[in-house]
């Protein structure tokens, strides 16, 4: 019985997948599609008023105006179909099974943070990690992780704030390794606790495709063999905990 409950909340969650990916990809199509027959319809009749000699100064202006408008909507919901495909294939964790090596954690978190710095503009971000820890492991997820979560608090805690506080909190505890992420953002409520880590939750629909929470939970539980664990701050902010084995078989 137990067996068969979990092979149904899989077929379940699948069904949810492919309705979500139809969904979220079939929109920014749908948008090149009709932008591109728009645009392929006014050439046509531009290029028949050109043949018979009708265009005017003013015809002319008028089809560059939207021919500009209409290809950069084209590009930007191209853009978007980039963005959406390049999530929806992180969200198998596959790509990092043949990246596995030795490395230094504590100096593998400065030197990722140190490439993200451009994109925090005026939010702090605080390393507390006074360890050595050495692990036999995949730095790609460890890189993957720590960007998303900093992304997730630029986008969403810190969206009415600049002068927003990171923190990242890591240490070794016997064959664990501790790894906690803070902000200090506003916007989180229960609601946010409940759905985290769903694929295509997210508050901020228009802008973001709402899997950046639930590739985070399969790097960490999938491939690092691992829990994660979301709560609210002191602050009103989010907390990450993620525990891990040191040694993954």
């Amino acid at each position: 019985t137990q067996k068969k409950l979990i092979e149904s909340e899989k077929m379940a969650s699948l069904r949810g997948m492919v309705k979500g990916i139809a969904h979220e990809i079939n929109t920014p199509a749908g948008i090149v599609l009709t932008a591109s027959s728009s645009l392929l319809k006014k050439t046509q009749d531009i290029e028949v008023k050109f043949k018979q000699g009708k265009v005017t100064e003013s015809n002319f202006m008028d089809y560059l105006h939207y021919s500009k408008e209409t290809t950069q909507l084209s590009v930007n919901n191209i853009n978007r179909l980039s963005e959406l495909v390049k999530n929806f294939k992180l969200v198998a964790v596959d790509q990092y099974s043949n990246q596995k090596r030795e490395f230094e954690l504590t100096q593998y978190i400065h030197e990722v943070v140190s490439t993200l710095h451009p994109m925090l503009h005026n939010h702090a971000l605080n390393i507390v990690a006074e360890q050595t820890i050495k692990l036999y492991s995949y730095p790609g997820a460890f890189s993957q992780i720590i960007s998303l979560l900093i992304e997730n608090s630029l986008m969403h805690a810190f969206s009415t704030t600049q002068n927003g506080v990171m923190e990242i909190q890591v240490s070794q505890q016997g064959n664990t390794i501790h790894f906690t992420f803070t902000d200090n953002g506003t916007t989180a409520n229960q609601d946010t606790l409940d759905n985290i880590f769903e694929p295509f939750y997210t508050t901020m629909r228009s802008s973001c495709t709402g899997l950046g929470g639930h590739i985070l939970y399969n790097l960490v539980t999938q491939l690092l063999l691992g829990s994660i664990h979301c709560s609210l701050s002191e602050y009103g902010g989010l907390v990450f905990e993620i525990t891990m084995p040191i040694e993954q078989e």
